[in-house]
C-alpha cells in the first residue's frame, strides 16, 4: 500500500523527515523528531501515526509517541496517554485521540490535530 501522492507533498511542504513501514494493517508513517510545545519535558520526539488499508474511506486514529513524555509542569501524563502499544519492534506511548472521521479528510487533517496536541500543547 503505497502513501497517496498528496499525503508525500503535504509531508514534504511541512519539512517532515519521516519514514513509512508496512504490514497487512496499512502503513506505519514516523515522523522523526517532531518539535514540542515548552507544555512537554522533551524538546522532541518521534511520531507514529498508523494509516489503515482503506484509507482515505478508513479513518486515520490516535497517534504515538517515542521517547514518552509528561507535563512539564507536573511531570505527569497528558491526559488519555497511559496505553502502550508496540509496533515496528518498538514501544510507544499511545495519544488516544478521536474525532469523526469523515472520506474528505486525509494525513493532513490528521497532522493538524497531532500539532494542536503536541506543538502548541493542547492536550485537553
Amino acid at each position: 500500500m503505497p502513501m497517496l501522492k498528496h499525503d508525500e507533498e503535504y509531508l514534504t511542504s511541512r519539512g517532515f523527515v519521516y519514514t513509512v513501514s508496512e504490514d497487512n494493517n496499512g502503513l506505519f508513517l514516523v515522523l522523526k523528531d517532531y518539535k514540542l510545545s515548552t507544555e512537554y519535558d522533551q524538546q522532541q520526539t518521534d511520531v507514529l501515526i498508523r494509516i489503515p488499508v482503506g484509507y482515505p474511506m478508513v479513518g486515520i486514529d490516535m497517534f504515538y509517541v517515542r521517547p514518552y513524555i509528561k507535563v512539564a509542569a507536573t511531570n505527569a501524563n497528558p491526559p488519555a496517554t497511559d496505553g502502550i502499544a508496540n509496533f515496528i519492534g518498538t514501544d510507544w506511548q499511545q495519544f488516544s485521540r478521536h474525532y469523526t472521521w469523515s472520506p474528505t479528510y486525509n494525513l493532513e487533517t490528521h497532522i493538524k490535530m497531532v500539532d494542536d496536541v503536541l506543538a502548541r500543547g493542547r492536550w485537553q
